[in-house]
């Protein structure tokens, strides 16, 4: 799978790495392999991991942006960040693309795009391929390389922070699940958002395929082979609650000439706090959505739940998002919806959360929230973790807040 361990020998370049996230970790360990870079790692209050050699930190103080030939940036550097400002920074798939033979599959949108790597990943495997997933969800590219196993493809999730910085690489076919707002924290406006997610269609190689939601093609640049996410199938899949997944990485499947009538027999397992459902020990029907941090994801999800009587957990940390929409969409569903329990920066906006004409309690903490929920759910409810909004106020993750959820349950 590794074309080279070290690229030819030449003019040496000299690289900084900006932030020491997993992603440039695993680049820090790769780019050691190669005599004709110069590596010096920076970053905003960095702390160095005793693997980094002391003659390649430096504060960011005393280093010059433009004598660089190469400035690689973690994902979390956001594009508000006055590095933007002097260089056009690169991701670390820019470099280790370089090193791979396998076709890439790229997919990105504001929901759904892990549960879609994975769909699609464990579906090529089932159908006998060797496959990796990286990128956002999965493994740092580079550490890919390093690993050294031979592939077929590798399917990369791409948030709007990658590629906003992608340079160089080349999809065989590309998936955008969706478009909504998201990550304003981050981008600029939503015009830079968008254009993030969008850019993944200039990165197809030739004859490359992209298949996105049918009101976005008409906008789209020209591309030889388009589809529509919501693609017919051949086949009736196992797990009908994936079946927009299923539609939209069915294209990519017939363009990788995939026999797709045998997935009819091909249970797919899902990932955890994505629509994870789960039973309390008292019967109480739970679901665990917690990576639900955008609005759009939550009315998803609850357009997938058949049953009413539903006790829905709202909020975390604000991405800085108009609410007005989403409170006004939600307003629809309060046949379906008995209570919600909201926390967090979601408070702010109680005159709106009262338009609904949906009854709701909110406290500031998740976990007073639970101590609330206990009390007053009954067994022919269902409890609803969708929250819409960033774990990152009182978690470390959505995992954490997941795990949390998934304790809670035990509990009831």
């Amino acid at each position: 799978m590794c074309k080279s361990r070290a690229l030819k020998r030449g003019q040496v370049r000299k690289v900084l790495l900006y932030g020491l996230g997993k992603s440039n970790l695993a680049l820090y360990r790769l780019m050691l392999l190669d005599d004709n870079l110069k590596i010096l790692v920076t970053g905003d209050n960095i702390i160095f991991p005793d693997e980094i050699l002391k003659e390649h930190r430096s504060l960011l103080k005393d280093i010059e942006i433009d004598q660089f030939d190469d400035v690689y940036v973690t994902p979390g550097i956001s594009e508000k960040h006055s590095l933007f400002l002097k260089c056009e920074p690169k991701n670390e798939i820019d470099y280790a693309y370089n090193f791979i033979e396998a076709k890439f599959i790229g997919i990105t949108g504001s929901n759904g795009k892990s549960t879609t790597c994975k769909l699609l990943a464990d579906a090529l495997e089932f159908l006998g391929k060797k496959v990796k997933i990286a990128g956002n969800y999965g493994t740092p590219l580079s550490q890919v390389v390093l690993e050294s196993q031979f592939l077929d493809y590798v399917v990369i999730e791409l948030s709007s922070f990658q590629l906003r910085v992608l340079r160089d690489i080349q999809f065989e076919s590309v998936v955008i699940t969706n478009i909504e707002p998201n990550h304003l924290d981050w981008h600029i406006d939503m015009d830079s958002y968008k254009n993030s997610k969008l850019s993944i269609l200039q990165m197809l190689n030739e004859n490359g395929q992209a298949t996105l939601e049918s009101d976005k093609i008409c906008g789209s640049p020209r591309i030889p082979h388009i589809f529509s996410i919501d693609t017919k199938l051949d086949f009736v899949p196992m797990n009908q609650d994936k079946l927009s997944q299923w539609r939209s990485i069915f294209p990519t499947l017939k363009q990788l000439s995939c026999d797709t009538k045998q997935l009819s027999t091909f249970n797919f397992v899902s990932l955890e706090h994505r629509m994870q459902h789960l039973l309390s020990k008292s019967g109480i029907i739970c679901i665990n959505d917690s990576k639900s941090t955008t609005p759009g994801s939550t009315l998803f999800a609850l357009d997938c739940i058949a049953e009413n009587n539903i006790l829905l957990i709202l909020g975390g940390k604000s991405k800085g998002l108009d609410l007005t929409e989403f409170l006004t969409s939600l307003s629809l569903y309060k046949n379906k919806i008995d209570k919600l329990y909201i926390y967090g920066d979601l408070q702010k906006n109680i005159n709106q959360i009262k338009n609904t004409g949906i009854e709701f309690s909110s406290v500031c903490l998740f976990s007073d929230l639970l101590i609330l929920i206990k009390k007053e759910i009954v067994k022919s409810q269902i409890l609803v973790l969708s929250p819409a909004f960033s774990s990152l106020d009182q978690f470390q993750s959505f995992e954490e807040r997941g795990q949390v959820f998934q304790s809670f349950i035990e509990e009831i």
